[in-house]
């Protein structure tokens, strides 16, 4: 868990994150992989995802993470279209914007990019 996190940090730092915006205006929309599918609130792996948001929490991120619970790429991803959006129409520069995914999560990053079609929102994608 350990190396997710660590590996999460290092593609925002590199997407900029940490030098374009203050701490507080930082929108990271996290995805989480299939490992989550079918368990519940206290499993071990959601204990995990609970344990990186939290961490990201802390290093300043307003982070965005409605656990996914079973396949749905395209539902997935418009959903989170649409979260960006509104995010865009309140204001929010797409540069402060971070779509990050983990194994299914990076599918359903790369479909939501697709269909927001803006260049200039970050995307990280994650797999082992």
């Amino acid at each position: 868990m350990g190396e997710s996190i660590s590996k999460l940090l290092l593609a925002l730092l590199i997407c900029g994150a940490a030098q374009h915006v203050s701490a507080n205006d930082k929108f990271l929309f996290y995805i989480n992989g299939s490992n989550l599918f079918g368990n519940d609130d206290n499993s071990k792996p959601m204990k995990n995802y609970q344990h990186i948001v939290g961490y990201l929490q802390n290093k300043g991120f307003d982070v965005v993470f409605d656990p996914r619970k079973e396949a749905n790429v395209e539902g997935d991803a418009r959903y989170i279209e649409q979260r960006i959006n509104n995010k865009l129409e309140s204001g929010v520069s797409p540069e402060q914007i971070f779509v990050a995914g983990y194994s299914y999560g990076s599918i359903v990053t790369l479909v939501s990019s697709g269909m927001l079609n803006n260049p200039n929102v970050n995307y990280v994608l994650l797999a082992s």
